[in-house]
């Protein structure tokens, strides 16, 4: 009982948000018209923050581990939580009043779910949390992009986000069934300690072969989440189809659940696990970057482009994952995560800006989806000229923007792993992967400056002038990303090390647990792959 009274505690900062969301659900219904629903939400993010620092700073919740709860209450969790309440905020700035005349509620509360599912995925210590929480995400999304302009393009795009979304949990939830059924257990370290001891004895895994099938079902449940290759078809016309928010929410919670929880499972199957596995997820990726910046460079349509980018960017971040299954444990492969976490972090505010920003050109009339659109901007509306500037700077890894160090971190420790590694053939995989993640970024500036080019020196027509109400949350937004993409760049010493702590979370075993009251025994804890250490200072549960 004491475990579960200290999970519920802990996780107070997701149940006010939910319960917020019901309520604006509710009451959404009846006062339609008239209340600003949006207020509400930005106050559950603020008051869930302020639970959340309280949280850290008690001594009390600090004490406590819970090991046998569903949760892993570690510094990855932390921060991507932090993390969520700033996107969070920043979407909600960002709502058009046209999305939201006759359903407000059911906008804001959807928001506020999609935002609490991805602070569970980062926390999930458990099969069954962690599927759930990922259901979590996606059917509020389901009623985002139905509830964007009412059109047949966005109930086309609806209806194919929702099947190929059912089709990845299915695939997603058949794995664990896999992982299951060879540990025995739904826990993520469990899972991992029983999968250690089969490589150590054979007869502790009664069906080794399965792992293949479940690590295949797995990539190919979350490769849909977060579009690689050859399960990225749906989000260009996904894209296109619905509204700017919508693709700019699409282009980052998936992605940042799916590469968190990717990263995570991959590492805890990372002992039973040959080199075939890195060895499939490095085609994938070349041929996911490859393939997204080589589709990109004849886009008309913006958000087709950056459907297509994200595609490219998300063959980047598994360069990250490809070196931490190689590599397995040791500094190479810690430093690896700490690279591709760091580029998610970089791309996430790129991409909320960038969206941000064609939202604000966009009006209640006409959205921004075109190049020609785009014409003249760079005299007409020059500060969002010049933050759509930055951002395509920055995902381009133009330096000293962030984007730079995303990928610099990145391709150096590809090339260091090179240099590592023994054997010849290994070495040269690693080189070629550089290689390719070079030539790729290359390709990429050349859409990115493209569309730069078109805001700058193309002459804007008459008739693309928009003359609408405008959302001036969208360029508050706007305005606070490009300020984080240069602040980072210049001096991104803080960030690194956050991500650095994040990153030595994502490893589930051997795990350090705290010997107090609460645990169970030194014994059983060190039968099942844990490390019990005294109670030490700092973040602790």
């Amino acid at each position: 009982m004491a475990a579960d009274f200290d999970t519920i505690k802990y996780m107070w900062p997701e149940l006010i948000l939910v319960i917020t969301a019901a309520l604006i659900y509710v009451f959404g219904a009846v006062f339609q018209q008239g209340v600003r629903w949006g207020i509400f939400a930005l106050l559950a993010f603020v008051v869930a923050g302020f639970t959340t620092y309280r949280q850290v700073t008690c001594e009390d919740l600090n004490a406590v581990w819970l090991v046998e709860g569903p949760l892993l209450n570690d510094h990855l969790g932390l921060v991507v939580r932090c993390a969520m309440y700033l996107v969070g905020v920043l979407f909600v700035i960002m709502v058009p009043r046209s999305e939201t005349r006759e359903l407000t509620g059911e906008v804001y509360g959807s928001l506020l779910l999609v935002m609490v599912g991805t602070m569970l995925v980062a926390q999930a210590g458990n099969l069954v949390l962690l599927f759930l929480s990922l259901e979590l995400i996606s059917i509020p999304t389901y009623v985002l992009l139905f509830l964007g302009r009412r059109s047949v393009s966005t109930a086309e795009a609806t209806t194919k986000y929702f099947f190929l979304s059912v089709l990845s949990s299915v695939l997603l939830l058949y794995g664990f069934s896999f992982l299951y059924g060879l540990a025995g257990t739904t826990s993520l370290v469990e899972i991992h300690g029983v999968l250690a001891a089969g490589v150590l004895n054979s007869e502790s895994v009664i069906y080794p072969g399965l792992v293949p099938i479940a690590f295949m079902l797995i990539l190919a449940g979350l490769g849909f989440k977060i579009a690689i290759v050859p399960f990225h078809f749906y989000a260009p016309d996904v894209y296109q189809g619905t509204t700017n928010l919508n693709a700019g929410l699409l282009s980052v919670i998936p992605k940042l659940a799916g590469i968190v929880v990717l990263t995570r499972l991959m590492l805890v199957m990372a002992p039973a696990l040959g080199p075939w596995a890195w060895q499939t997820v490095m085609v994938i990726a070349m041929a996911t970057m490859t393939l997204g910046n080589v589709s990109a460079l004849w886009q008309k349509n913006v958000r087709r482009m950056m459907a297509f980018s994200s595609i490219a960017h998300a063959g980047y971040m598994l360069i990250g994952l490809v070196i931490a299954l190689a590599w397995k444990s040791g500094p190479a492969s810690q430093d690896a995560i700490s690279a591709m976490l760091l580029y998610l972090a970089v791309y996430v505010v790129a991409s909320i800006g960038t969206f941000a920003a064609f939202t604000w050109l966009s009006d209640e009339d006409r959205d921004l989806v075109h190049f020609d659109q785009l014409a003249g901007i760079g005299t007409r509306r020059p500060i969002a000229a010049m933050c759509l500037a930055v951002f395509m700077f920055s995902l381009a890894g133009i330096p000293p923007l962030a984007g730079f160090w995303g990928k610099l971190l990145l391709f150096w420790e590809t090339v260091r792993s090179g240099l590592l590694a023994d054997e010849h053939t290994i070495s040269f995989c690693f080189i070629m992967l550089a290689v390719v993640g070079v030539v790729n970024a290359a390709i990429g500036a050349a859409y990115y400056l493209r569309l730069i080019a078109t805001m700058y020196f193309s002459a804007g027509d008459s008739e693309t002038h928009h003359t609408g109400q405008r959302v001036v949350g969208a360029g508050m937004a706007m305005l606070f990303c490009s300020l984080l993409i240069v602040a980072i760049g210049l001096k991104p010493g803080q960030i690194i090390r956050t991500i650095e702590k994040a990153s030595r979370a994502v490893r589930l075993g051997p795990r350090s647990v705290e010997n107090n009251s609460l645990t169970r025994s030194p014994a059983v804890l060190a039968g099942k792959g844990y490390i019990v250490q005294p109670v030490s200072d700092g973040l602790k549960r």
